[in-house]
């Protein structure tokens, strides 16, 4: 079992893949998903710095378990903030419609994907957590 420092660096470390793995991504343009990946970075990059802040400000006391029980929930917590972002982002373009019907439905589509991708991320997250760090390291 890994010590509670031990997953608490992994977490806190954890946090950057978001914004490395696409920015690693771009030395690769010809790969599939690295359009969508820039795309989550230019679109969410803003957002997630936000996020990160809450979350570095929120669990400076908090140990590892803390993180980990987080990252469960952090797709869900991400995605309104990205989508206020994405709101003041159309506001300051001057979208004329940003509360219409078809402004909230892009709003929407930001928030689900958010979520999707999100996800994503926890499941490497938690999936590399057990296989690696938690079985490698004595408490």
């Amino acid at each position: 079992m890994a010590t509670e420092s031990a997953k608490k660096r992994y977490y806190l470390s954890a946090l950057s893949l978001p914004i490395l793995i696409p920015i690693v991504f771009m030395l690769f343009p010809d790969f599939s998903a690295t359009p969508l990946l820039i795309f989550s970075l230019v679109f969410g990059g803003v957002a997630y710095l936000v996020f990160v802040i809450g979350v570095l400000y929120f669990g400076r006391q908090k140990d590892g378990d803390w993180y980990r029980r987080l990252s469960y929930f952090a797709p869900i917590i991400y995605a309104p903030i990205q989508s206020f972002t994405v709101l003041i982002w159309f506001w300051v373009e001057g979208a004329q419609d940003i509360f219409s019907m078809q402004g909230m439905s892009v709003i929407s589509l930001f928030m689900f994907w958010s979520i999707i991708i999100g996800y994503l991320y926890v499941s490497i997250i938690t999936i590399v957590y057990e296989l690696f760090v938690n079985r490698n390291v004595q408490p």
